[in-house]
């Protein structure tokens, strides 16, 4: 866990613990409050990993063609 993540996780520890309010924790961490409230969600569903950036999706299949017009 990198330093930005574990003080991430921090504020987003101080919120559930009702020391810091989600608008406060927004302008902390550089985010809206709604996605506050969505790291928020993510927390207990997946620990520390739940704060960090997810993964990105696959490549989409490229698409064979046949222009044989």
């Amino acid at each position: 866990m990198t330093q930005s993540e574990e003080a991430q996780r921090y504020v987003l520890e101080r919120v559930s613990a009702g020391g810091l309010r989600p608008e406060q924790a927004a302008e902390v961490l550089g985010v809206s409050e709604r996605h506050v409230w969505r790291l928020l969600a993510a927390l207990p569903r997946a620990g520390s990993a739940g704060a960090g950036p997810r993964q990105p999706r696959p490549p989409a299949a490229q698409r064979v063609t046949d222009r044989s017009d």
